[in-house]
């Protein structure tokens, strides 16, 4: 029988997470808005409502945005540059306030999660812990799935942010990392 080495013997646990996390495509960036395919955008459309509607798609294609968030975003830069009359009569301009707005609106919400010093909890206590955090990560899931369709995006944020905070203490137990540091800015809105 040969003897197989891991492709990851010898490499640093914080190494594997960000390889994996990349080969999964959770690493995922945020490019900037083109304010040319923008203006382009603008120029084909019949009308203000369907220019909003195509730009918006455009920009949640594109970005980590969601398409309600992308129409907050285009709403919020026409009303700026004096009003849905004026992006239509001039497109470069509203194609370049929309094109920042979008981009600094997808990049304001960043978070890092660094993980150090390897260390085996005992057994008894990474079991309890993994399973209260199992137990809050399946009641998020509870919780945002009956909620309404009239939900805010905080309360799925919320909810969101507590599975995902369970599942990362979960695993953190599970792995058993000593020192954990988790960092973010910005609010999902981009306010």
């Amino acid at each position: 029988m040969a003897n197989r080495t891991s492709q990851f013997s010898g490499q640093d646990p914080n190494d594997r997470f960000v390889d994996l996390a990349e080969r999964l495509g959770l690493a995922r960036t945020t490019g900037v808005i083109d304010p040319t395919v923008v203006r382009e955008v603008i120029k084909t459309a019949p009308d203000v409502a369907s220019a909003k509607q195509s730009v918006a798609e455009h920009i949640a294609n594109r970005s980590t945005l969601t398409k309600d968030l992308a129409m907050g975003v285009v709403n919020d830069s026409f009303a700026r540059i004096g009003g849905d009359k004026a992006a239509l009569s001039d497109p470069s301009k509203a194609a370049n306030a929309v094109s920042a707005d979008a981009t600094a609106a997808a990049q304001t919400f960043s978070g890092n999660l660094v993980l150090s010093d390897p260390v085996m909890l005992g057994p008894g206590a990474r079991m309890a812990g993994a399973a209260v955090m199992g137990l809050g990560l399946i009641m998020s899931i509870g919780l945002v799935s009956t909620l309404s369709a009239t939900a805010t995006n905080w309360a799925y944020g919320a909810l969101g942010g507590l599975g995902l905070g369970c599942l990362i203490g979960a695993a953190i137990l599970i792995m058993g990392y000593k020192n954990v540091t988790i960092t973010g800015s910005g609010s999902p809105t981009g306010n």
